[in-house]
């Protein structure tokens, strides 16, 4: 891995241009986009496929929405951090992800450094969780 590599990611949104926000915002922070997709079922399929850091998910999407997809995942991996990056983040939504396992929240349209600070708060969650662990 590159040095200048923090940690890898797979960004799943079905909005084109907030994918591309995500990722320009991740790549400025070191962050190795692995792959994106624009549902769940396809987020899924990449996640089998790589072994990313943390994934960047919207709770809204087609084929398999956001809660669905963290809901397997969690039970897969219960250390997988994710970050929601969603419009639709009611407080039933928030409470749901929450319970399943999620603990960075973001609302969209995001300000970078709101996203920035959250990716920089879990790769530091990650860093003391793999010398604890």
């Amino acid at each position: 891995m590159n040095k200048n590599i923090r940690g890898t990611t797979i960004i799943i949104d079905n909005d084109l241009q907030t994918r591309a926000e995500i990722k320009r915002v991740c790549e400025a922070c070191g962050i190795q986009v692995l792959a994106e997709a624009e549902n769940g079922a396809q987020g899924m399929r990449l996640y089998y496929q790589h072994s990313p850091t943390f994934i960047t998910l919207d709770t809204d999407m087609p084929m398999m929405d956001g809660l669905s997809m963290l809901r397997v995942l969690t039970k897969k991996n219960k250390n997988l951090p994710f970050i929601i990056i969603s419009g639709a983040l009611t407080k039933d939504v928030f409470f749901k992800a929450h319970q399943l396992g999620a603990s960075y929240f973001c609302v969209k349209p995001f300000e970078d450094i709101v996203l920035i600070t959250m990716i920089d708060e879990l790769l530091e969650e990650v860093k003391e969780n793999y010398t604890a662990g």
